[in-house]
């Protein structure tokens, strides 16, 4: 295994363990190799995909402060954990965003439509604006699962970090006037060190996103 460990591919070593595991694993002897690896969740994942209960890497919508935060959320783009047909285009952003209010919803709504979970890129301001708002309430309205991920702690362009922000689905309502805070989950990584917090987002967004898609809000 730790000839598998050196690979520089992570998914391609998630998937050998699996097949190694799965060769001698009977029963609930599964569980426990996957203990004796830690390997993280990730292999819970393979496991669910090789048994057909999801699909290998899903369609999200990444919402986030795009002048402030564009760098900190590639790299969760380059984690390579959902489908490259995310919305996640730098360009297709750059063009939309001087466009009018009313194309920049539409932009929004289409692109939300083909997704299925919003995942909510978190920072000092995030909380504060506009167009991530709007993005959360039409997830809601479409029935999308929601989730939030913190990355004040992830490194930018220049090697700063930034401050926690407010949740923002604390000014949210679902249709009952309940707030969206309620229902969904913001997650913090408990760590200071970006490549930490850095492994720490890798190693659970995947049960994040599958969470917020098993686990809606009410409307």
């Amino acid at each position: 295994m730790d000839e598998v460990k050196s690979q520089p591919t992570k998914y391609v070593y998630l998937q050998k363990c699996y097949v190694h595991i799965e060769k001698v694993a009977k029963g609930n002897e599964f569980i426990d190799l996957l203990i004796k690896y830690s390997v993280s969740s990730k292999l819970f994942m393979i496991y669910k995909i090789y048994k057909g209960q999801v699909s290998v890497m899903r369609q999200v919508f990444f919402s986030f402060e795009y002048n402030k935060d564009v760098w900190r959320a590639s790299q969760i783009r380059k984690m390579n954990v959902v489908s490259k047909s995310s919305t996640f285009s730098d360009n297709d952003w750059e063009t939309v965003k001087s466009k009018s209010e009313a194309s920049i919803k539409k932009w929004i709504n289409e692109q939300m439509a083909m997704r299925s979970c919003i995942v909510v890129l978190i920072v000092k301001t995030t909380s504060t604006r506009k167009w991530v708002k709007y993005e959360i309430e039409k997830a809601y309205e479409l029935k999308k699962g929601i989730v939030g991920i913190y990355i004040h702690g992830l490194k930018n362009e220049n090697g700063d970090q930034t401050e926690k922000g407010s949740n923002p689905f604390y000014n949210v309502f679902t249709n009952n006037g309940e707030r969206l805070s309620k229902y969904v989950t913001c997650y913090d990584p408990p760590y200071k060190s970006s490549k930490f917090v850095y492994d720490d987002i890798s190693n659970n967004i995947d049960d994040l996103i599958e969470n917020a898609i098993e686990n809606k809000p009410p409307q």
